[in-house]
């Protein structure tokens, strides 16, 4: 058996699907408010003066704090089934299912937030491993609502190999392909025997 490893933003789908979910589930108020608020993080982000994690951050921190996860799920689960299937490239899926015909192990690995990729890669039947958003637990604090922190590290660069290797062992599989389209993924891509950069 084979490895397949998808970046999901830009790969997948031909735009980045967490600023559109970003506009998508956030309330009217808090997105006027973080337009001003982030404006000088997103110049940064922009010239490439500051990397992608901190400004997502702070994204998800403005746009999710205090909201109620089952509310943010169900958003999620919208989310999958009414935008991101506009956005998918038809190349792309072709290819996941040409790895599905094989037999390989596919698994989006992507920086994008499990509320949305957890309920589209289940439609798909791939696996996954990506940012996911923190909930509150503890009893002083409103249990079921979002953090506005993150529940794993940025999934990007370096974090990508950090959670393949942990969730998989290379060596059970006797080639690696990998997918990407940005700097980002130039970790994951130097895992595979065939690698794939702006491939679609």
């Amino acid at each position: 058996m084979d490895l397949a490893l998808f970046d999901f933003d830009g790969t997948i789908t031909d735009s980045d699907m967490f600023t559109q979910f970003i506009f998508y589930a956030t309330d009217k108020r808090r997105l006027k408010s973080g337009r001003i608020k982030l404006l000088p993080e997103l110049i940064a982000y922009k010239l490439r003066l500051a990397h992608s994690r901190r400004i997502y951050s702070k994204m998800v921190a403005h746009a999710f704090a205090g909201v109620a996860a089952d509310r943010l799920q169900q958003q999620g689960i919208n989310f999958a089934n009414e935008i991101i299937p506009k956005h998918l490239r038809a190349s792309a899926m072709q290819r996941i299912d040409w790895h599905k015909q094989r037999g390989d192990k596919i698994v989006v690995v992507s920086a994008s937030l499990d509320v949305y990729l957890q309920p589209w890669c289940q439609q798909h039947g791939l696996a996954l491993l990506c940012t996911e958003a923190q909930v509150c637990t503890a009893a002083q604090i409103a249990q079921g609502k979002l953090t506005g922190q993150l529940a794993t590290p940025h999934c990007s660069s370096q974090e990508k190999v950090n959670r393949i290797k942990d969730a998989y062992d290379l060596s059970d599989y006797q080639q690696i392909y990998a997918y990407g389209d940005t700097y980002q993924d130039k970790e994951m891509l130097s895992l595979a025997d065939h690698r794939y950069y702006q491939y679609f």
